[in-house]
């Protein structure tokens, strides 16, 4: 399977929108969305490498949820690969009866791991 990047320019402002649950926000009003996807926040190397972007940003909202969604490519054609030292960050899926409890940590592992990310939805402001 491949993945590509793509860059959009849109006639409107667009935002991601974040339930930190499990459940699809919806849109504000008068807001038309876009697509939904799973809430990703940061990815770091070794030492104080890494790259993230605000959580309003459409590129915080991946639709499709990935371990690792960044793979590494230094220039020469084929050698892009996986690097075991990077991690990724994604917003975590409160449990709504306990949002304000002492959170803790986990780590992502197995198929089913995506019921534990927060979903969200890209949406775009209707002119």
């Amino acid at each position: 399977m491949a993945f590509r990047c793509s860059v959009c320019e849109a006639s409107a402002n667009v935002i991601a929108v974040h339930s930190q649950t499990t459940e699809l926000p919806n849109c504000p009003s008068s807001w038309t969305p876009l697509w939904e996807g799973y809430s990703f926040v940061m990815e770091t190397g070794l030492g104080a490498e890494g790259s993230g972007q605000p959580l309003v940003s459409p590129g915080s909202c991946l639709e499709i949820f990935h371990k690792m969604p960044f793979i590494e490519c230094n220039g020469n054609p084929g050698t892009c690969k996986y690097d075991s030292s990077h991690y990724s960050y994604w917003l975590a899926a409160l449990n709504k009866t306990d949002m304000f409890g002492k959170p803790g940590s986990w780590n992502i592992s197995g198929h089913n791991s995506e019921n534990r990310i927060s979903r969200c939805q890209v949406c775009m402001k209707q002119m």
